[in-house]
């Protein structure tokens, strides 16, 4: 290019010296002027727009710099593919004549050949689009970035051939064919560490989490693909691996990636100076005053004589040491750390504390709450204006709001104000809370059964709950319900409910429970939020009503364990419930621990029933305890356990399972969807414990008076929003029919894998395969597939 301006700018001067101005620019010094400026040769691009481009105008004086500027600019419009100028002398001055060649315009762009990376994200990175001027240059860069994505892929040896024709219907145009050859990807199958004296290879590469060679034995489990941003992240995770093992100074002195001779398979050589493996020596703290020597370096988690672990060093010192200066208040201490080695293999911790003034806090703001109103955030929140600050006020406010399960996200925030001032900032994401369900499933106690409802979880902003509530099921089963629930009456801790539900069961469901039945209820409950123990704590109080008929499926069918008759009942309850989970949906950390207590006052009219009973139920006493935790494992891993025991009896010193209602005694087997049954996947709806069998041959689930359930699960989370997750559990559980017979390591054992999805608008939607390993018949329905469609009321 820089030969084609000397070129056109001679040929200026030399078109001037041909019209009598060669003697022009030494006339007294005097520069001429541009007396026109035309541009000829272009065919897309705007004439005015290429004088604007040039910097010159008419009546300006000029020289040859100015002419070189003007042709500098040109180029660099990337338009042209040639461009030369010449001037004739006028009475005016100089009219300038610019005579360029326009590159083509871009007609069509074909791209052939991509299977492995989709076609769009080929195109979108050739950056071309139609009526664009094509250049060399844009076709090179195009094929370069192209080339990088490829690369990024791991597709290091794509073959990318770009060819250019003439358009048959504009001159000025042309079409772009690109025929794209992938290749296998490329693979890693080597990576070689010199240097290294403390670790082998396999512990510095196992080290990595992403570039893994692929060979030996284990070259089936690994991709051995290279990804170079991935590649970066793995340094960093090497030397975190040496600075988590005492090696505080280690150091990647250099590193090569290179292709063998076939130009598929990738080398990695990496040069590392390992330096001293160190120990902790002395721990000193000077300018603390609020805190101990001691306090301190306990909270730090080291003692003489540690390996010294980087990893362990920085979570501590966030996590524990400083928070206990945010704990009381105190959030702009500093806690400088000098580290001096000492002999050898010794380092020496000394911190130097300056703690700064304590913090007030002076207003709390909520954010972004669109529907949820402030007060229902402002109960929950155990940060307040005029308070000393507190960091585990603002971690235990987040975790309530979460657990409330109105927020995909809470935020908390501080904003200093003075000295001695802040405002906390929480800004939380609404997320939709309110469900319409409509949902169908199958269990072998009740047929197909159908559920419709609504539910709102958080009723008008108020947090309420409303729900309505039908199930359909089998042949005439049927329930309705409808409850309400205030969690803060009267904007008290106190807790107020209310449900009522009626319900038909028909004959198919006979045939599973033993008995037809109507009956219909209610409850009334209060409850109150605790700060005894400690405020995780809520205990409830209820008041149930119950009003059934029971009549055996037909006289052939008559069981020695069913109480056929008109009864009513009244059972007064007490839970006791602790719940320190981090989250609603899917916990993380914390537990669950819920003690129930019930005592049942029960009537029954047998005039006109058909009984074979030798006793009628009684009055009775129940006990459940549930205990629910939840534990994080390494990457995402989340590890649940529920453990689940209960007991029942009458008042009097002796007790069977014959003398407890059989509302109120205990069955397990089936899933989320078999309603009265204690869930136990892998078995049918109460098939797990005892049964009875009739004259007729047809056996019904006698239920028991003490029971015991052993469940957990390995949970994995896969999307965040909405929450989904996969998981894998093992289960053991048993019914029994009296406390004698109890026995709490005969159980029946389940295994199996599932999912669940939160849905807004619809609840959760789950299935369970599971496989009962000690039933009898596992010639049908093994696995045993559970679904868990719509909210669950």
């Amino acid at each position: 290019m820089k030969l084609a301006k000397i070129i056109v700018i001679t040929a200026f001067l030399l078109c001037l010296g041909s019209n009598r101005a060669s003697a022009l620019f030494a006339q007294s010094g005097a520069k001429p002027k541009i007396a026109s400026i035309k541009i000829e040769g272009n065919i897309k691009s705007d004439p005015e727009l290429i004088v604007i481009a040039t910097g010159l105008s008419v009546d300006q004086e000029f020289n040859l710099d100015d002419i070189q500027k003007a042709m500098e600019n040109l180029w660099q419009m990337n338009v042209f593919k040639d461009i030369q100028v010449f001037g004739e002398q006028t009475e005016n001055g100089i009219a300038v004549v610019f005579e360029v060649k326009e590159y083509p315009r871009l007609e069509n762009l074909e791209i052939n050949g991509t299977d492995e990376i989709e076609e769009k994200d080929v195109r979108s990175k050739f950056g071309l689009f139609n009526g664009q001027t094509v250049s060399p240059q844009h076709i090179k860069k195009a094929t370069e970035r192209v080339r990088q994505l490829y690369a990024s892929e791991g597709y290091r040896n794509v073959e990318i051939d770009v060819k250019s024709y003439n358009s048959e219907t504009d001159t000025g145009k042309v079409l772009l064919k690109i025929e794209i050859e992938e290749n296998d990807k490329v693979k890693i199958r080597g990576i070689t560490f010199h240097g290294n004296k403390a670790f082998s290879n396999g512990k510095l590469e196992g080290a990595f989490d992403d570039t893994k060679a692929k060979r030996g034995f284990w070259k089936w489990f690994k991709s051995g693909d290279f990804d170079e941003k991935k590649y970066n992240e793995d340094l960093k995770k090497l030397l975190m691996f040496y600075k988590k093992r005492g090696f505080r100074d280690i150091q990647i002195m250099k590193d090569s990636v290179y292709y063998a001779q076939n130009n598929k398979d990738l080398h990695i050589d990496i040069w590392v100076e390992e330096g001293v493996k160190y120990h902790i020596g002395n721990i000193s703290f000077t300018g603390n005053t609020l805190f101990s020597g001691d306090e301190l370096t306990a909270a730090l988690g080291f003692e003489r004589g540690d390996v010294y672990d980087q990893e362990k060093y920085d979570r501590n010192m966030q996590e524990r040491v400083n928070a206990l200066y945010y704990d009381r208040g105190y959030i702009y201490a500093q806690l400088v750390p000098i580290e001096r080695p000492s002999n050898k293999d010794t380092l020496n911790l000394e911190f130097v504390v300056t703690e700064g003034n304590q913090v007030d806090i002076e207003r709390v703001e909520i954010r972004d709450n669109t529907k949820t109103k402030e007060k229902v955030i402002r109960r929950e929140t155990v940060a307040y204006p005029g308070e000393k600050f507190s960091r585990d006020a603002l971690i235990r406010t987040q975790r309530n709001l979460m657990v409330l399960n109105y927020f995909e996200t809470v935020i908390p925030d501080v904003q200093p104000v003075s000295q001695d001032k802040v405002n906390v900032i929480i800004t939380v994401k609404e997320k939709p809370t309110d469900t319409a369900n409509l949902s169908i499933g199958y269990s072998a106690q009740d047929g197909l059964i159908g559920s419709a409802g609504v539910a709102f979880n958080n009723f008008l902003g108020n947090g309420q709950v409303v729900n309505l509530n039908l199930q359909l099921g089998g042949a005439g089963y049927k329930v309705f319900s409808i409850g309400f629930q205030e969690p803060y009456l009267f904007d008290t801790r106190t807790s107020f409910g209310a449900s009522m539900y009626y319900s038909i069961d028909g004959n198919r469901r006979a045939q599973y429970v033993g008995y037809k039945s109507q009956s219909y209820g209610g409850s009334v409950n209060f409850g109150r939020r605790l700060k005894w123990p400690d405020d995780f704590f809520t205990a409830s109080w209820s008041v149930a009503y119950g009003n059934s008929k029971l009549k055996p499926l037909s006289t052939s069918q008559v069981s020695d364990y069913i109480a056929y008759g008109h009864t009513q009942s009244v059972t007064l309850s007490q839970v006791i419930n602790r719940d320190s989970r981090d989250a609603a949906e899917f916990p993380k950390t914390g537990s669950v621990f819920t003690l129930t207590s019930d005592i049942g006052f029960f009537s029954i009219d047998t005039v006109g029933y058909l009984n074979s009973l030798r006793v009628l139920p009684k009055n009775f006493f129940k006990n459940t305890f549930r205990a629910q935790n939840y534990m994080p494992l390494f990457w995402n891993f989340v590890f649940y356990t529920d453990f689940t025991m209960g007991y029942v009896r009458t008042f009097r010193s002796t007790s069977s399972v014959e003398d407890i209602p059989q509302f109120d005694r205990f069955y397990m087997g089936g899933g989320a969807l078999d309603i009265g049954s204690i869930q136990m996947r892998g078995y049918g709806g109460r098939k797990v414990g005892g049964q009875a069998v009739t004259e007729s041959g047809i056996s019904y689930p006698i239920g028991g008076t003490s029971m015991v359930k052993y469940s957990a699960e390995i949970r994995l989370p896969v999307i965040p929003n909405p929450t989904m997750f996969i998981l894998g559990f093992a289960e053991a559980g048993n019914v029994f029919q009296s406390l004698k017979t109890t026995d709490p390591f005969q159980v029946k054992r389940s295994i199996g894998y599932g999912f669940r999805l939160f849905m807004p608008l619809v609840g959760v939607i789950g299935l369970d395969v599971a496989y009962g390993l000690d039933r009898k018949d596992k010639s049908r329905n093994f696995p045993k597939l559970h679904f868990q469609l719509g909210q669950q009321f």
